[in-house]
């Protein structure tokens, strides 16, 4: 959406036909970006099964914020069985000082 534009956001991405596990479950991607469309555009340029992907966002606060949130929205995704296409970036959260988890 327009709205989401110039502004940090974190998405996750429900990829499409072909992208399913092996047990026939979804596949997910997670990211975090400050151009939603051309992020987008640039993930659905990668074939068939991306072209056809649905889509959730939010907005947060700043970058540092949406790289946090996105590493916890992978460990707690992979934690909970869903299937995910890259768990690299769930693997360290920046933590903000003071802030337990």
């Amino acid at each position: 959406p327009p709205s989401l534009e110039g502004t940090s956001c974190v998405y996750i991405l429900q990829l499409g036909e072909g992208q399913e596990g092996i047990d026939k479950k979804p596949r997910y991607y997670v990211g975090e970006t400050d151009s939603l469309s051309r992020r987008l555009a640039k993930h659905r340029s990668k074939g068939k099964s991306w072209s056809s992907l649905m889509a959730v966002a939010i907005r947060v606060e700043s970058k540092s914020h949406a790289r946090n949130v996105e590493s916890l929205v992978i460990q707690r995704m992979a934690k909970n069985g869903f299937h995910l296409v890259s768990v690299t970036d769930g693997m360290s959260v920046r933590r903000s000082p003071g802030r337990t988890e």
